[in-house]
């Protein structure tokens, strides 16, 4: 697999399928420690364009994971302007959902004046208060895991992808979710996968236990626990997060506050 590693306060790029040999890349950003694995190329898949990247703000770790809906050169021009929007939103808007109107914004020339699917996302936010906000744009259901157990971080009202309606059209909270220090989530594209047992994916055992293994490992481990599932083996791109510790433990505990703080006069004499 391919990727695109800068340094530790920032880890952006893209990857198509067959871009390299199928494997694990990891990085640590602001406070999150991150691994991505992008598929081999697979016969009956076009070659959508997997996204992902994560930067360290004044208002938490934010991170980006997702696919195109579209292939080739189309792909590759909406991953960039996806990126680019991402960047911008992520640095200077407060409120994640307000960073997916930038992104949804970057690329509405790409709707040719109709409803078109462009692209799937989600976004992660660690804030200082060690709180979680999830923004999910027609992707599956994170995986939350942690002490050895798994549930779905499904947001109360699912959001499209993006494309499919006009930027801020539909305009709902990031879903938050209270989050410890050494919990796991799970980012994955396509259809979730079936289970040994044709069950949800966090209800298998199996599944939480691979990913609360070694972290340089967990997603080749989950792919031996996935094996029946052809589909998601060999055509998923995964992403798994840890996290850490608040980036800042004196910082804002909430994105209003920071940006409060963010407008106030700094003293240059305070280090």
């Amino acid at each position: 697999m391919r990727t695109l590693l800068a340094p530790t306060d920032q880890y952006f790029g893209s990857a198509v399928p067959g871009s390299g040999p199928n494997g694990t890349a990891s990085a640590a950003t602001g406070s999150l420690r991150i691994a991505t694995s992008i598929p081999s190329d697979h016969p009956h898949e076009p070659a959508h364009r997997f996204l992902y990247g994560a930067t360290a703000t004044r208002f938490g770790t934010r991170l980006l994971f997702g696919e195109t809906a579209m292939a080739g050169a189309r792909g590759l021009a909406i991953a960039a302007r996806l990126l680019d929007g991402f960047r911008g939103g992520a640095e200077h808007e407060s409120d994640l959902g307000r960073v997916a109107y930038q992104m949804a914004l970057s690329v509405s020339e790409e709707r040719m004046g109709s409803a078109q699917e462009l692209a799937r996302l989600t976004l992660l936010e660690h804030r200082p208060d060690g709180m979680l906000a999830v923004v999910n744009r027609g992707m599956p259901a994170p995986v939350l895991v942690g002490w050895g157990e798994a549930r779905s971080l499904a947001p109360p009202l699912a959001q499209p992808a993006i494309g499919l309606l006009n930027p801020g059209s539909l305009r709902v909270p990031p879903h938050a979710v209270r989050s410890r220090p050494g919990e796991r989530i799970l980012l994955f594209t396509g259809p979730e996968p079936r289970t040994a047992g044709g069950g949800p994916m966090a209800s298998d055992p199996g599944v939480a236990a691979a990913l609360s293994g070694p972290f340089n490992v967990a997603l080749e481990r989950l792919r031996e626990v996935l094996g029946g599932d052809e589909r998601f083996v060999l055509a998923a791109a995964e992403c798994l997060v840890e996290i850490g510790e608040p980036a800042d433990a004196t910082a804002a505990s909430t994105p209003g506050e920071a940006t409060r703080r963010a407008r106030l006069a700094r003293n240059p004499l305070r280090a």
